[in-house]
């Protein structure tokens, strides 16, 4: 088991399309941040989506910040790997400072505005990182929980 404390203005949870996202925007007011992603960028995509799987909105609608859809069909519907390649694009693009294989056990409020958030990497080795603002892209209500009430929060499932 290891310790690392760090400290970011910033830090994000999930490295999917919505965390680089939120990233993209950070980078462009320079705002160190860092992303922490529980398995790889677009791993949900790629991993855990049917082959057949398509988007039900057109491809014109595809914008995410800076990527807007370039291909030569913009009335159709990309299909799972379309929409791998158009997402790895897009985080090529960002090029989002992301700590993949990192899940957040448990996030703790040390102070008004300050965050300390429990990681689990890779071989169950464990780390501390800290920051003044903590944005989760999961929708996990434990986190939201430690955010909102102070205390902290035993995260349910890995995020």
């Amino acid at each position: 088991m290891s310790t690392v404390n760090q400290h970011y203005p910033v830090i994000i949870i999930g490295g999917g399309q919505a965390g680089l996202c939120v990233s993209y925007y950070l980078r462009q007011r320079n705002v160190a941040h860092l992303a922490l992603e529980k398995n790889t960028q677009m791993h949900t995509w790629s991993k855990q989506r049917w082959d057949s799987f398509c988007l039900v909105t057109p491809n014109w609608q595809c914008d995410l910040p800076g990527h807007p859809y370039e291909g030569d069909d913009p009335d159709g519907f990309m299909v799972k790997d379309q929409i791998v390649e158009y997402l790895r694009g897009f985080a090529a693009k960002v090029a989002a400072p992301v700590m993949e294989h990192t899940s957040v056990q448990r996030v703790t409020r040390l102070g008004k505005n300050i965050f300390r958030g429990d990681l689990r990497r890779y071989f169950f080795r464990r780390s501390y990182s800290r920051g003044n603002r903590l944005l989760s892209n999961t929708g996990h209500s434990g986190i939201r929980r430690a955010l909102a009430g102070g205390g902290s929060s035993s995260a349910r499932r890995r995020i």
